[in-house]
C-alpha cells in the first residue's frame, strides 16, 4: 500500500505524514504512561487492561510510518 500511495500523492507527502504520525504516537505514549501512574503512590499499575490495550494499539499504528522509512531507504 505504501508504494501506490507514494505514486499517487508523492513520496515527500507520504514521508511528512509518517513523521507526523510518529510524533502523535510518541506523544500518546507519554500520555498513556502518565495516566497509568497513580497520583497517590506513584506506582505503575501493570494490571490495567486499558493501558496495555492502548499501548499495543499505539505500537501497531507506529508500524505504518516505520514501513515508510524502511521502504524509502
Amino acid at each position: 500500500m505504501i508504494d501506490p500511495l507514494c505514486r499517487c500523492i508523492g513520496a515527500k507527502l507520504v514521508w511528512s505524514i509518517s513523521n507526523f504520525m510518529i510524533c502523535i504516537c510518541m506523544a500518546s505514549t507519554a500520555v498513556i504512561s502518565a495516566l497509568a501512574i497513580t497520583k497517590d503512590d506513584q506506582q505503575v499499575h501493570t494490571n490495567d487492561s486499558w493501558a496495555k490495550n492502548a499501548a499495543i494499539a499505539v505500537f501497531a499504528i507506529l508500524g505504518l510510518p516505520l514501513a515508510v522509512i524502511s521502504l524509502a531507504q
